[in-house]
């Protein structure tokens, strides 16, 4: 299964996938209750970067090598030790891993089709066996399943904190440095607020009709490729 995971990612559906991904980076680790642990003391400091950045390299090593492998297995077991030391339910743990397998969907149908049902499943296996070797409990088998915890979970825990939105300009900074070039830097900020749920906007400060103006030239280059 890691094979044709990574393929998703990286080949048939490279770009929704990738904004997708940065989207479940902020709309899941930037949740009320959650960033404050990444953010460490109430305040943005290295910490905070190297945090940022671990957890993105962890997401890499799951889809590029496999949940098998070593990286992986090792991935786990610091995640173990370091989440038991948090006081989060694990729902707030579920609510993370949620992100990661909704977002990259929803932007492929914003951006124009989706994914096959088979592929659907597949992703949700993937990241089913992310929470299971995270030791949590009470997993949603499917889609729906998953889609109703985060919806839950929005009603309960929504809303803009003052951490919410420090370490979403925090986050959004540290994964365009790493990930996108200088030139293309706001113009990928742009789209990725615009994709964002109208109830996270806030989180981020930035001019919308801009970022509409990138989003249908970028559907339109999209519809156009396929």
């Amino acid at each position: 299964m890691s094979l044709d995971v990574y393929r998703l990612y990286y080949e048939r559906y490279r770009l929704a996938f990738r904004l997708g991904s940065y989207l479940g980076f902020i709309r899941g680790f930037c949740a009320a209750p959650i960033a404050p642990y990444l953010l460490g003391e109430g305040k943005l400091s290295v910490d905070t970067e190297r945090r940022l950045a671990d957890a993105r390299n962890v997401i890499r090593d799951f889809i590029h090598k496999g949940l098998e492998a070593s990286e992986s297995k090792a991935h786990f077991n610091r995640m173990r030790l370091g989440h038991a030391g948090v006081s989060l339910p694990e729902e707030h743990f579920l609510y993370v891993i949620a992100n990661f397998y909704l977002e990259p969907l929803r932007v492929k149908r914003i951006l124009g089709g989706s994914v096959t049902a088979t592929e659907c499943k597949m992703l949700c296996r993937f990241w089913c066996d992310v929470a299971r070797r995270m030791g949590l409990r009470n997993i949603p088998s499917n889609y729906i399943g998953w889609l109703t915890l985060r919806r839950n979970y929005e009603r309960r825990f929504g809303g803009t904190s003052k951490g919410s939105v420090e370490l979403s300009n925090r986050c959004m900074q540290s994964m365009l440095g790493l990930s996108i070039p200088f030139g293309l830097r706001t113009f990928a900020r742009a789209i990725i607020v615009v994709l964002l749920p109208l109830s996270h906007k806030a989180w981020l400060e930035q001019r919308t009709i801009t970022g509409r103006f990138y989003l249908r030239v970028l559907i339109w280059r999209a519809n156009f490729s396929n």
